[in-house]
């Protein structure tokens, strides 16, 4: 796993959850019931320090409804998360598109988290921010109740690792709630293929409501530090979360719920199987879908997944007409070196695009690559070659190309994914080499390295 994908999964999925207590065993649970709707909201602010520097804040909606108790006395959980805000580099990154998460998986009342063992990956990543808490204590609580226990910590990537904690449950006899404080260090984390990820240090302030058992308001600051080759990252995060609804549904709706999710899920498998031609039938079995939902998140997570779908279609299209067209789409901006750039060019020459961002680590060995091949083919002077810069702001890959001395000209791609270059070329991911001949016409897609070279070298 590489690092920028794994300072991602930290930032998305970093969560605590308690087990019973060692020291003074407390027995802990949640006051989840079945039928229960929870809306929580979210903040999660995260600073990065290092060679891949980020300074940013997301807000997360997460809703979810709890089904009946399980044999194994856990509760399946059915929900969706949706990014509502994102600010980035003092920037807010516009959010067409919902992007609500579907999502199941099931909790026990100590907090243990399970996913949904079935054919489909139905666990997602967005459950993490309304489920960082940890259970109440199940008795009546003295003003003051210490103890240390082994927790384990789970990072949404399917591993965990105990830490050492030091918890304070206090019976504030204010406000109808109870507040659990937790504060400890951890052990190294050591994911598979991974640098080391050490998390330095960890603390939660919980807020329960004494009647129902739910958690009201909690936050939770961590600070993480990651050893890797490009050197050492500092990573700083900080998790604010907020009970804003709570709902019962009637036992009875249950079961159509659940049946309801299963079909939602199961459109979605289709989709990802379906030809063109069938494409089109599902999405309106989607639309009906929406309109007879008997909970609105899943009518509004059936919309956004068929607004997805059809903009998925656009880019492939796109792609398809980009690839057939005697000409390459045209496209002219500032380079990050202050330089304008127009293609096609003046002189007919063939070009090599490179679609990169420095979120996915791969693309920024490609950068380099296409740095070394620019300058090798700028003293031939026989073929041109240009950097499509992907990240959400521009002054992440600015401050990169200032601080690399990166001299290949570098637009940034300011309508991505929504509009822009990419868009029109139908790029998908990165890096993403494009080859263009010297009469405008595509002639090649994702090839790299010494193959890179070669075809370059027979045109």
């Amino acid at each position: 796993m590489n690092i920028r994908h794994q300072i991602a999964s930290l930032y998305i999925c970093l969560t605590w959850i308690s087990s019973v207590a060692n020291a003074q065993p407390i027995s802990l649970s949640y006051g989840l019931r079945p039928g229960m709707e929870l809306l929580f909201e979210t903040q999660m602010d995260l600073l990065i320090e290092g060679p891949y520097s980020e300074e940013s804040t997301r807000t997360i909606e997460s809703r979810f409804v709890v089904l009946n108790e399980a044999q194994s006395g856990a509760w399946p959980i059915l929900g969706v998360s949706r990014l509502k805000n994102r600010i980035l580099e003092g920037q807010e990154i516009p959010i067409t598109i919902e992007n609500r998460e579907a999502y199941q998986f099931s909790i026990t009342s100590k907090g243990e988290l399970r996913g949904e063992t079935t054919e489909r990956a139905e666990l997602g990543t967005g459950w993490t921010p309304m489920i960082h808490f940890p259970p109440l204590p199940d008795t009546a609580l003295p003003p003051d109740v210490r103890t240390e226990s082994n927790l384990p910590i789970y990072v949404g990537l399917g591993e965990s690792s105990d830490g050492r904690y030091t918890l304070i449950a206090r019976n504030t006899g204010e406000n109808d709630e109870s507040v659990l404080i937790g504060a400890g260090l951890m052990n190294t984390l050591q994911l598979q293929d991974a640098p080391p990820v050490i998390l330095t240090y960890q603390e939660h302030e919980i807020h329960f409501e004494k009647r129902s058992r739910l958690p009201s308001i909690s936050r939770t600051s961590s600070q993480m530090k990651m050893d890797s080759p490009e050197g050492a990252f500092h990573i700083n995060l900080t998790v604010d979360s907020q009970l804003k609804q709570a709902n019962r549904f009637p036992l009875d709706r249950l079961p159509d719920i659940r049946q309801y999710v299963s079909t939602f899920l199961n459109y979605k498998e289709q989709l990802t199987i379906a030809g063109p031609v069938e494409e089109e039938k599902i999405l309106q079995s989607v639309i009906s879908f929406s309109e007879r939902a008997p909970i609105q998140f899943l009518r509004e997570t059936a919309k956004d997944l068929v607004l997805k779908h059809r903009y998925n279609m656009r880019f492939d299209a796109n792609r398809r007409n980009a690839d057939l067209a005697e000409e390459a789409p045209a496209f002219s901006g500032v380079t990050m070196q202050e330089k304008l750039v127009r293609f096609p060019l003046e002189k007919k020459k063939p070009t090599v695009l490179l679609f990169w961002a420095l979120w996915w680590e791969p693309a920024e060995k490609a950068l380099w690559e296409m740095e070394e091949l620019y300058k090798t083919m700028a003293d031939k002077k026989n073929i041109d070659c240009i950097g499509i810069n992907l990240d959400s702001a521009k002054t992440i890959g600015q401050r990169y190309i200032e601080n690399s001395k990166i001299t290949l000209p570098v637009l940034w791609d300011e309508g991505y994914p929504q509009s822009g270059i990419a868009f029109d070329y139908g790029v998908h991911r990165v890096p993403t080499v494009v080859v263009i001949n010297k009469r405008g016409k595509i002639i090649a897609r994702d090839i790299q390295g010494e193959e890179l070279k070669t075809f370059l070298n027979k045109l």
